[in-house]
């Protein structure tokens, strides 16, 4: 079986779907009607297009970090933040702005603590408790419309009960609460 092609794009498409068919270099040459050094030529120039960068996608040039006002005041904020894990960059605007006189923006202040504050730490994950029997059940309850066999609607309130330690699991149907009511007062 040979199958047709007109153009250089439309063989390496045909090659690629047929490769991941599982077809071998030597059938995909004798399916597609060329040499296996084609066929070996164009995998190997797929392949090789595929890991090198994309051109649309260039990455931005690495710039020289610019002096900024903050810097100046680098030691202070430092300070602050080992006195204060948790202040806020607005608190060290403020404080910056009326202590020593700092006449730059907000956002230059935001920007700098993210860098400079520590990372926080990971929380360590909770175990989970261990409930005797009897101790924890869960409980849900969700409204259902039933249909009998003689065609009657109802509608009714389906309770769930799930206990923690046996994993046992009870279901009860109840009425809707007219139905309740009228029993009730009976």
């Amino acid at each position: 079986m040979t199958a047709t092609w007109r153009t250089r794009e439309e063989l390496l498409q045909q090659m690629i779907t047929l490769q991941q068919q599982g077809l071998s270099r030597r059938a995909l040459a004798r399916a597609l009607g060329v040499s296996r050094n084609t066929v070996k030529t164009l995998l190997a120039t797929h392949a090789k297009e595929r890991e090198a960068p994309h051109s649309a996608l260039v990455a931005r040039p690495v710039r020289t970090p610019r002096v900024s006002k903050v810097d100046a005041f680098q030691s202070r904020v430092k300070e602050l933040l080992a006195r204060y894990p948790d202040i806020t960059a607005q608190r060290v605007f403020e404080i910056l702005r009326e202590e020593e006189g700092y006449t730059g923006g907000y956002t230059a202040i935001k920007k700098r603590l993210r860098l400079w504050r520590p990372a926080a730490r990971p929380t360590p994950s909770l175990a989970t408790p261990d409930y005797g029997p009897g101790r924890m059940a869960e409980c849900d309850w969700s409204p259902y419309e039933m249909t009998y066999t003689d065609g009657r609607r109802e509608k009714v309130q389906a309770s769930d009960v799930l206990t923690a330690r046996g994993r046992m699991q009870q279901s009860a149907t109840i009425l809707a609460a007219r139905k309740m009511y009228e029993a009730m007062t009976l």
